[in-house]
């Protein structure tokens, strides 16, 4: 069985082909949609036309891609100083219970693992 040209509308309404392998591998495909059945028949044509005299064209490799940069780590922020007013909501948009929450999550992490260890005999 030879290779067999498949005619298809895309999900835009446009005609497309493909050829397909014996295989059922896609070998080749209209790289574009056409407005009318009859102008993708036409590129079908062109293809079984041209295609036999066409010549091959070995490319030079591109150049490798620069790599990208990686993201900035995440970096611990330094010790702050207490300073008068510090941690009191005073624009009422709620930082004080978003600070106190934070603090009371990482103390129950704290003294959860402490008891941890110290049910295991490790401490």
């Amino acid at each position: 069985m030879a290779a067999k040209f498949e005619l298809y509308k895309d999900k835009a309404g446009e005609f497309r082909w493909r050829l397909r392998h014996t295989n059922g591998n896609i070998i080749a495909d209209s790289g574009e949609g056409y407005k009318t059945k009859a102008n993708a028949i036409n590129g079908i044509n062109s293809v079984k036309e041209n295609a036999p005299q066409a010549a091959v064209k070995e490319l030079p490799p591109k150049a490798a891609p620069k790599p990208k940069a990686a993201p900035a780590a995440a970096v611990m922020p330094k010790t702050v100083k207490y300073s008068a007013g510090m941690g009191i909501d005073q624009g009422g948009d709620g930082n004080v219970l978003l600070t106190i929450a934070a603090i009371a999550a990482a103390s129950f992490f704290v003294i959860g693992g402490g008891i941890a260890l110290i049910a295991m005999g490790s401490f």
